[in-house]
């Protein structure tokens, strides 16, 4: 996670629950985003994920969880919508 962090320009998604986001330049494997809520470290964990869109340009999007979990993701209207909770969640363009 301090790789990411290092190499990431983070943003604020205004008007949403979700605290944290960063866009990771990853060099030749293209850019990537995390995305986390803010939440109580000992309770938030135990709250269920939110729904979350953001501007999404690339046709598809995957992503995994800081768990290594497979995160369900859909693309409709230049949207990315999924759930989002306390665990890191890392999304890239479908290739």
């Amino acid at each position: 996670m301090t790789v990411v962090r290092d190499a990431a320009d983070g943003e604020r998604c205004s008007g949403q629950a979700v605290d944290f986001s960063f866009r990771v330049n990853r060099g030749k494997r293209g850019p990537a985003s995390v995305l986390w809520e803010r939440r109580d470290a000992f309770s938030g964990e135990d709250s269920p994920a939110i729904p979350f869109d953001w501007p999404w340009t690339s046709k598809g999007a995957t992503a995994i969880d800081a768990l290594g979990q497979t995160v369900p993701v859909q693309v409709s209207d230049k949207r990315l919508h999924l759930s989002v909770s306390v665990t890191p969640i890392f999304i890239e363009p479908s290739r």
